[in-house]
């Protein structure tokens, strides 16, 4: 198998002190090295962007995170799928009224 590059990217409105995610699930017994992680939060601190890693059963694991503008190249987190376990791109909005977002990871997956 050949290695592939892979990106997850949510961008949306999220609602006043809401959270919005979007879900990778890594193929089973394939290694996803994420790369960069990277917000596109406006100016705003109250804007987080997080890429978590879900064992399932309502645990996560926070792997980075970023406010604002950020890029945040240079990563090297590595984590093998099973099938079932996600990795979750998370905007968080800790302000009071919604604003339109977003941010991306960037990998790749070894076959």
């Amino acid at each position: 198998m050949n290695n592939v590059n892979v990106e997850n990217r949510l961008y949306k409105s999220v609602d006043a002190n809401s959270i919005e995610t979007m879900d990778y699930v890594i193929p089973d017994g394939q290694v996803l090295e994420i790369r960069c992680l990277a917000g596109d939060a406006g100016e705003s601190p109250d804007n987080v962007v997080s890429i978590v890693w879900d064992e399932g059963g309502g645990s996560e694991e926070i792997l980075m995170s970023v406010h604002g503008d950020t890029l945040q190249p240079g990563l090297s987190i590595k984590k093998t799928g099973d099938g079932i376990k996600k990795l979750r791109i998370k905007l968080q909005n800790d302000k009071n009224v919604a604003d339109l977002f977003g941010g991306f990871w960037m990998g790749i997956l070894y076959g």
